[in-house]
């Protein structure tokens, strides 16, 4: 699940907390960013 939100802290783009992404709203269409943090949820689970 991808969450695109700006309660994300500063000098972040994005937060993986398995099953959740969250992206801020700028990077949220940046590919790149979102499949590096889904490895990170793979690795969570």
């Amino acid at each position: 699940m991808i969450i695109s939100t700006n309660l994300i802290p500063k000098g972040f783009s994005a937060c993986s907390l398995w099953p959740v992404i969250s992206v801020r709203l700028e990077h949220r269409n940046y590919l790149p960013l979102i499949e590096h943090e889904s490895v990170h949820n793979m690795e969570q689970a």
